[in-house]
């Protein structure tokens, strides 16, 4: 889930933006007038954005970015005057007057990026090792020689034992190759 935090010093300013996101079909799950209160926000969940101001009542942008974890989008929305002071590059910006059009568009970028990022560390997570693929074969060959079964049924065998037993295909795996070993 991606989590997004509007930050204003005026909380009439944030709540301005969080409906405009809101009628968009955005969630915002925090408004906050303080950079502290942001990072509250952000400390459980690192896939967030965060829309803020220049200036908080506690502190700059700048500073808040440097509390921030670093997969955290931010979206500096303040005036030409400060333009120039923000330079960072992991800080996007964007000019007032506000095009409400463009903050949607930019949200809803930020969120499909970080979802994207998202899948991409779970499939990560689920890639095997060549070594751990190589023990789930080998039981699965021992499993057609031993007991007659086709590859898939195999493998479903192994899935299902994994299952009822709460242990995970490799170590499953391995329990079935040395139990073969016994008997050789």
């Amino acid at each position: 889930m991606v989590n997004v935090v509007v930050a204003f010093p005026k909380i009439e300013n944030g709540r301005k933006i969080r409906n405009a996101l809101t009628r968009s079909g955005i969630d915002v799950t925090a408004v906050c007038t303080k950079g502290s209160q942001v990072i509250m926000n952000v400390a459980d969940n690192p896939d967030s954005i965060v829309v803020t101001s220049f200036r908080l009542a506690d502190m700059l942008y700048r500073e808040l970015r440097e509390y921030l974890p670093r997969e955290c989008k931010m979206l500096v929305i303040t005036s030409q005057k400060n333009e120039g002071e923000i330079w960072e590059k992991d800080v996007d910006i964007m000019l007032m007057p506000l095009k409400l059009v463009k903050l949607v568009r930019y949200v809803e970028d930020a969120m499909n990026e970080l979802h994207e990022r998202q899948r991409q560390q779970k499939r990560r997570l689920h890639t095997r090792s060549a070594e751990d693929q190589r023990l789930i074969d080998e039981a699965k060959k021992l499993l057609q020689l031993h007991n007659g079964l086709s590859e898939a049924e195999a493998h479903s065998y192994l899935q299902k034992r994994s299952m009822d037993s709460g242990l995970n295909l490799v170590e499953m795996s391995r329990m079935i190759i040395d139990s073969y070993e016994i008997y050789e």
